[in-house]
């Protein structure tokens, strides 16, 4: 699975915490949200991004699986992203 930002969503930090603004809409990263951002290129696979994820935060691999898949789920229904 190769995914994309929207090109529309603009983004910045904000006192350390990172803000996403489409369509009037604003939406609040935390750490991992952002790291998993700054993956969203169009070119690193799910399963690339699933070994960064454990190996930065050290967990389990199932677990990374399940959060990343869910994370940009949530990013794919806001418009956010879109698969490639």
């Amino acid at each position: 699975m190769l995914v994309s930002k929207n090109p529309f969503v603009k983004y910045r930090a904000i006192q350390g915490k990172m803000f996403l603004v489409y369509k009037n809409r604003a939406y609040c990263f935390k750490e991992t949200e952002e790291f998993i951002w700054s993956m969203i290129d169009g070119k690193n696979s799910f399963e690339y991004m699933v070994k960064a994820i454990i190996e930065k935060y050290n967990i389990a691999e199932s677990v990374a699986e399940e959060d990343l898949h869910n994370f940009l789920n949530s990013l794919l229904n806001a418009n956010l992203i879109k698969n490639n």
